[in-house]
């Protein structure tokens, strides 16, 4: 009996808005956590501002580029093939897959601690030896949640990763006050890593009751999952280079508390990147991948999904940068005054940087790991160059020089990439640039006018009524700019949003009565 093409338009129909309403789901779910983990880390580097000084921040530097490799070898990049893979391979491996992580992890672990001596002479502070062997226990504790994690990524469960992810921030966070109060200095930045990977193992047990360590062995299986996730893996290094690499560099090049200065006005400012960065990898990874025989659909999500994360990070970043000079007076009292024009350029570059994540998403769906592998190679090697280039243009004291010559090159050098890739997605330079450009730049025009606003106030000013005034004004261009040049964009992101917040956007925005994207 033949099949009944209207059922199966029918049935693509239902699968097309199943899958945009658990894309919409897991989008507002993550956000959750997004901005609840963005106000907890805010806030603990508040804190951390007030008791940690500019060299302590310079250890930690240093410390985070070992963190980024540190959750490489917590899966070794098995979970992320696994779930390319789909639901059936993942139920009928997910017990091997366990027991590799697990040896992957513990040697990684091992390996860490024997180097851990070593880096700390390189560097030429002793701190970094008890600071890594930290690092090292971390890794085989976190490797089960891990993996219990694309679990439920792979149900496109993201209510329940959004949970765990919010309380995880939330004991990291509270844990670094502390232990930073109580004077365990720059250790109180890696100590709470234990804590929440004890967390992760039960929430996520509790969540999926998975047993994969009841499962054999199956020495013969690694071979070909190693082989598989090879790529993965080698991305991932390269992707912590991408992240992280310039600490390394000027770490060797110029004096500890400059790069003290560097990494604190990068962390303060690039949470915001970083959650959402964090978000596309759970939801826009496992939606792509069920499109990946769709291509015009694919193609479509990409184009969509940059317009609505620069729509909602343009103007955060922005409204940022042109409130950070007496936010930190309101806060820290000019303490760290020589972070603030660090922190202008991040906040204004870093919503280029999340192009890398859209294009790496958008490759790992196809399962063209390789090729993602070697273009993130690529970002790291190139990060590693611009730091030092930079250092060789701007010396080793003009910190913000520095600062942006490195986001300059790296971010010329993302649009380049991500370009070329997303040719091969059959999507144009012009659409691409067409679906981020218009966005930043209304952001950029809305800041220009709020900073030229801020030149007329009086001096003695008090920081909060600065704040105040400079918020309030960017809020009405950008508003007034968005409604005028952005509407179809709007209208895209409140049919996406929850209900509450669409209420929100149609009665800002002046926006028609939505219809349910079919």
């Amino acid at each position: 009996m033949s099949e009944n093409p209207n059922d199966t338009e029918a049935t693509k129909s239902e699968n097309k808005v199943s899958l945009g309403k658990a894309a919409g789901r897991g989008f507002s779910w993550m956000s959750f956590s997004l901005v609840l983990g963005k106000v907890l880390i805010f806030f603990a580097q508040i804190v951390l501002g007030w008791i940690l000084t500019e060299e302590d921040f310079g250890v930690l530097a240093i410390v985070a580029s070992f963190i980024a490799f540190v959750r490489i070898f917590q899966d070794g990049g098995l979970s992320q093939v696994l779930v390319q893979r789909g639901k059936t391979e993942f139920d009928a491996l997910q017990g091997i897959g366990f027991w590799l992580v697990a040896a992957i992890s513990t040697g990684a672990g091992l390996a860490l601690m024997i180097a851990a001596p070593i880096i700390a002479r390189i560097y030429g502070d002793a701190r970094l030896t008890n600071l890594l062997f930290v690092l090292a226990l971390t890794l085989p504790l976190g490797a089960p949640a891990t993996f219990m994690r694309a679990t439920l990524q792979l149900n496109l469960q993201f209510r329940i990763i959004s949970i765990i992810v919010a309380v995880r921030f939330a004991i990291r966070s509270i844990g670094m006050i502390l232990l930073a109060w109580i004077g365990f200095g720059a250790m109180s930045f890696v100590l709470p890593l234990l804590f929440t990977g004890i967390f992760d193992n039960v929430a996520t047990y509790l969540y999926t009751r998975a047993k994969p360590w009841n499962a054999h062995v199956a020495w013969k299986e690694w071979r070909a999952l190693v082989a598989d996730s090879s790529w993965v893996v080698f991305t991932a290094i390269f992707r912590g280079l991408a992240r992280n690499g310039d600490y390394l560099v000027l770490g060797l090049m110029i004096p500890t508390e400059l790069v003290g200065l560097y990494f604190f006005g990068y962390q303060l400012t690039i949470q915001f990147t970083w959650l959402l960065a964090l978000n596309l990898r759970h939801v826009f990874f496992p939606i792509l991948s069920q499109l990946a025989d769709q291509p015009a659909r694919q193609a479509a999500a990409i184009t969509r999904t940059l317009r609505m994360l620069m729509l909602v990070m343009a103007p955060i970043n922005t409204a940022l940068a042109v409130t950070i000079g007496p936010l930190e007076q309101l806060i820290w009292h000019q303490k760290w005054a020589s972070a603030v024009p660090l922190m202008q350029i991040f906040a204004i570059i870093s919503p280029i940087l999340i192009l890398s994540d859209v294009v790496s998403a958008a490759l790992a769906s196809r399962g063209q790991f390789r090729l993602g592998g070697i273009l993130t190679c690529a970002e790291g090697v190139w990060l590693l160059f611009s730091a030092w280039l930079a250092v060789m243009i701007a010396g080793t004291e003009d910190i913000t020089l520095i600062a942006f010559w490195i986001f300059g090159l790296q971010a010329a050098f993302l649009l380049t990439e991500s370009a070329l890739v997303l040719q091969t997605f059959n999507i144009r330079t012009l659409t691409f640039l067409n679906s981020f450009l218009p966005q930043w730049t209304i952001a950029m025009v809305a800041g220009g006018l709020t900073a030229i606003v801020g030149h007329f106030l009086p001096t003695g000013t008090l920081p909060l009524v600065q704040i105040l005034v400079l918020g309030t004004v960017y809020t009405i261009v950008f508003l007034l700019l968005a409604m005028w040049l952005l509407r179809s964009d709007l209208n895209d992101l409140a049919r996406v949003a929850p209900k509450p917040v669409a209420r929100i956007l149609k009665k800002v925005f002046f926006l028609p009565t939505l219809e349910v994207r079919q």
